[in-house]
């Protein structure tokens, strides 16, 4: 093959990137990307043949790459969930949630159980349909997330209720929908504010279990800002911290305890519900609602 063909099926999934530090990029076949200095590159490709392409003498395909100002090339990389606002020489990692390739009417479940399960977590099952503000609420949601991720809904939703009312379920399943590289569940608030938070980065949804008064009261101001806050930074272990980042993360608490979170009278972030205790002890119920995750 001609250097040209090599660097044509190459730049499919390969590109160079000019800041902050010259480096390339692969894209995985699941959309992940995977960065490597000059140097890594250059011996990743070490095995590639080598050319005489306007000179009397051959060169690595890498020097000749390297230096070839028609190479795919993108000045950085950037995170935009609306791909219309990403500029034409940023490389936009955004990837789509998993329900955005779904068919109209062609689900992979049945989403009548999630439907009445969100029902019973909003403890509206005594209510007629037309009533159930609390579900309309949740499913409307959700479905901005799946819409407009790039618009922040500005509220947190906390949930709590007896051990085993299936709070969790819930939003292991829209994890799924959303695709683990979107959804992030944390035992902790402080993978949210200490150091090396990138368990966070480039999420949608935060899902916080089980935290406690203690854990949470020091951070509870951290907690309102990143409810609405156009940024925050990101730490990654043993790398600079990256700052200015674009917000775009919701948070989901799920907690047995009523006193999880200082909320004051007047305020106007968190959005709370009880769920309802009465499918506890209902195997069947939760079984269909596992066999609609795991298929199994």
């Amino acid at each position: 093959p001609s250097y040209y063909t090599l660097k044509t099926e190459l730049e499919q999934t390969h590109f160079f990137v000019q800041e902050p530090k010259p480096r390339y990029v692969r894209i995985r076949d699941d959309g992940y990307i995977v960065e490597y200095t000059c140097n890594e590159f250059s011996e990743m490709l070490a095995n590639y043949p080598s050319f005489s392409i306007g000179k009397p003498f051959k060169t690595p395909f890498y020097d000749i790459l390297h230096h070839d100002p028609t190479k795919r090339t993108y000045q950085s990389l950037g995170y935009y969930p609306n791909a219309s606002k990403c500029p034409p020489l940023i490389y936009n990692t955004y990837r789509p949630p998993i329900a955005s390739t779904y068919e109209e009417g062609k689900e992979p479940s049945d989403l009548k159980p999630i439907m009445d399960h969100i029902t019973l977590l909003t403890n509206e099952l005594h209510l007629p349909e037309k009533e159930r503000v609390g579900a309309r609420f949740l499913i409307q949601f959700m479905a901005q997330i799946i819409q407009k991720p790039d618009v922040l809904p500005g509220v947190c939703i906390v949930m709590y209720g007896e051990e085993g009312a299936g709070k969790d379920f819930l939003w292991k399943w829209f994890g799924e929908v959303l695709g683990q590289h979107l959804y992030t569940m944390c035992g902790s608030v402080t993978n949210l504010f200490k150091q090396f938070n990138a368990k966070i980065e480039g999420k949608l949804l935060c899902h916080l279990t089980e935290i406690d008064l203690k854990k949470t009261s020091k951070y509870e101001e951290d907690i309102k800002r990143i409810i609405d806050a156009k940024r925050y930074e990101i730490e990654k272990k043993g790398k600079d911290t990256l700052k200015d980042m674009s917000n775009f993360l919701r948070l989901v608490v799920t907690t047995n305890n009523r006193d999880s979170l200082r909320i004051s009278i007047t305020d106007r972030r968190m959005v709370i519900f009880e769920a309802s205790s009465a499918k506890i002890n209902d195997v069947t119920y939760y079984d269909t609602l596992d066999h609609i995750v795991t298929g199994k």
